[in-house]
């Protein structure tokens, strides 16, 4: 094996064009898949939020509900 000289200026073509590869590849494949998975993430992330939300409110009314109960049964005793 023999190891060639590379001219400068085919080399800083070489640069630009696998530069210009990889910003094509990142926009046109990798961007639009990070794009889906942050959407995917994002709804998910609302899902479980709302669930949460449903389930604290639920508790807490189930919890306020019982002390009332317990309050208004104190006073009868």
């Amino acid at each position: 094996m023999t190891l060639q000289r590379i001219n400068p200026s085919k080399l800083s073509n070489l640069k630009a064009e696998m530069k210009l590869n990889y910003v094509m590849v990142y926009n046109y494949i990798i961007r639009p898949i990070l794009l889906k998975h942050e959407k995917m993430i994002d709804d998910t992330v609302q899902k479980i939020s709302q669930t949460a939300t449903s389930h604290l409110t639920q508790i807490t009314g189930n919890l306020t509900e019982k002390l009332v109960q317990e309050g208004i049964r104190r006073r009868h005793i």
